[in-house]
C-alpha cells in the first residue's frame, strides 16, 4: 500500500532536519527518511563550539534539538533506506528496504556526505576521541600536539593548513612522490612553504 506525501526528505543530517522543519511549518506532510543515525555527521562531533546561535553544545545534542523542532512542526522522521525511486510523471515513487512506497510530487536530497575511511585498527573505536574527520570542528582540540592528515587532495591539504593555526606540527601523509599532490596548485605552493607542514 502507498503512502502520499507532500515532501519526501532523503538524508536526516542538518539539511535534511532544516528541510523538514520548513516543510512541517508549511504544513505539508513531511516524512525524512534516514537510513543511518539521525544528525548525519554532525552526530559525529564531541563537542561543537562553531555553530551559530549556539556557544557549546555537542553534535548529539544540536542534532537532537533539530529533530525535536522537526517533528514540533509535524515532520514524520523514519529510519528507513531508499533503494528505488521512480521520477517518470507527475507522482514520485519511493522504495524503502523495510518495503514501504511512498509517493509524492517533491522529493528533497540530503544525504550529506561520509569520510572516506582508512579501516585500519583504532579508528572507528578512536572517532570522536581523537580520530577526527573535521578540522574546523576539531582543530582546537589539538592545541600544541602533532596531528597526521591522510590525503593529497583540496580537503587534505586545506583542512592541515587550518589544523597549523592550533598544532606544533602537521604531518601530511601521501600517496605520490615528493612535492607532487592532488590539491589545487595555490594550496600546493602554501602547504610546501607552511613551516608547521611536512609531508610523507
Amino acid at each position: 500500500m502507498s503512502e502520499l506525501y507532500d515532501i519526501i526528505i532523503i538524508g536526516g543530517g542538518p539539511a535534511g532536519l532544516a528541510a523538514g522543519i520548513y516543510g512541517g511549518r508549511a504544513k505539508l506532510k513531511t516524512v525524512i527518511l534516514e537510513k543511518g543515525s539521525v544528525g548525519g555527521m554532525a552526530c559525529t562531533t564531541r563537542e561543537m563550539v562553531n555553530y551559530p546561535g549556539f556557544k557549546n553544545t555537542t553534535g548529539p545534542d544540536l542534532t537532537a534539538a533539530m529533530a525535536d523542532h522537526a517533528r514540533e512542526f509535524g515532520a514524520e522522521i523514519t529510519r528507513d533506506e531508499v533503494v528505488e525511486i521512480e521520477l517518470n510523471g507527475d507522482i514520485k515513487t519511493i522504495k524503502t528496504k523495510k518495503d514501504r512506497e511512498l509517493r509524492t510530487q517533491t522529493i528533497i536530497v540530503a544525504v550529506g556526505s561520509q569520510p572516506r575511511r582508512l579501516n585500519i585498527p583504532g579508528e572507528k573505536e578512536m572517532q570522536g576521541n581523537g580520530v577526527s574527520y573535521c578540522a574546523t570542528c576539531d582543530a582546537d582540540f589539538y592545541q600544541d600536539l602533532h596531528v597526521v592528515v591522510v590525503g593529497n587532495g583540496d580537503a587534505a591539504v586545506e583542512e592541515a593548513m587550518y589544523i597549523t593555526r592550533f598544532a606544533n606540527k602537521v604531518t601530511i601523509i601521501v600517496i605520490h612522490d615528493e612535492g607532487h599532490l592532488d590539491c589545487n596548485k595555490v594550496s600546493a605552493a602554501k602547504a610546501f612553504q607552511n613551516p608547521k607542514i611536512e609531508f610523507i
